[in-house]
């Protein structure tokens, strides 16, 4: 009989550690899940702020041009 207890003592705590371990994967799985949200917003950021970035050259570069074009009429 005292077999039976401790075995059931066992399973009643393999049982809960196991409940546990559900519980902190779903845990994991929802923290995952959040990061991977927040990297595809930052993601998205760095890919507007890129896109800024050479909106900006290009027109460093046009106005760089036309200075020159203007410089250069201006001298004739």
């Amino acid at each position: 009989m005292k077999l039976i207890e401790e075995q059931h003592l066992s399973y009643q705590k393999i049982k809960t550690e196991l409940i546990l371990a559900q519980k902190s994967l779903t845990a994991s799985k929802e923290t995952i899940a959040e990061q991977n949200r927040s990297l595809q917003t930052l993601s998205e950021q760095i890919k507007k702020q890129n896109d800024v970035s050479r909106r900006r050259e290009r027109q460093k570069v046009f106005w760089s041009v036309v200075g020159g074009v203007v410089v250069g009429l201006s001298a004739k």
